[in-house]
């Protein structure tokens, strides 16, 4: 039998991951705060009550779909920062110059990359839940992590060459 949540609890609970989310698509800590605004008013407004097994790739699924709007509506493309709050915390980078180094990598992947990698490392959704989000196959979530972290891999192995 599934769980239903108040809005208290769905707030208390996963703002900060949807934000860490939002910051992480679009690299502005303002922009990233109104879509998780904006995510939680639709969320509080759904037809049907919340379920704790899916909530959270559900309010990523929204967080997602207002970002990708705004691309829509706006009709320009703006340059990722690379979500650097969201890297920095990760314990992948072990200094200040590796943690710059990934966080200027993570900002040049597409959209559809960053947003698996994101969905999967930082917000630790299964590859289902990730799948769901995006509205893609767990197979296909599965081979744009794998690209993703390869896009990864090359692109760091590329600057340490420069070196």
């Amino acid at each position: 039998m599934s769980q239903l949540l108040s809005f208290e609890t769905l707030y208390r609970d996963h703002a900060s991951r949807v934000f860490r989310y939002a910051l992480a698509l679009c690299g502005d800590e303002a922009r990233a705060r109104d879509i998780v605004s904006e995510t939680f008013l639709r969320a509080w407004a759904a037809p049907t009550p919340l379920r704790v097994e899916t909530v959270r790739a559900y309010l990523c699924a929204i967080a997602r779909n207002l970002y990708l709007a705004e691309l829509r509506n706006t009709r320009r493309l703006v340059p990722i920062q690379a979500a650097g709050e969201v890297v920095a915390l990760t314990e992948e980078a072990d200094n200040l110059a590796e943690r710059r180094q990934l966080r200027e990598a993570v900002g040049k992947l597409p959209e559809g990359l960053r947003s698996a990698l994101s969905l999967v490392v930082w917000e630790e959704l299964s590859l289902a839940e990730a799948a769901q989000v995006l509205g893609i196959s767990v197979s296909a979530m599965k081979m744009r992590v794998a690209r993703a972290k390869l896009e990864l891999a090359k692109q760091i192995k590329q600057r340490e060459s420069w070196r």
